[in-house]
């Protein structure tokens, strides 16, 4: 994994993660 926010308040940052989460699931 690249790079994992600790601000998980931040909305960018739970988008990013739920993309890498999305992205792992469909493989």
């Amino acid at each position: 994994m690249a790079r994992i926010c600790s601000y998980s308040t931040n909305e960018q940052c739970i988008r990013d993660i739920t993309t890498l989460l999305l992205l792992q699931e469909k493989d």
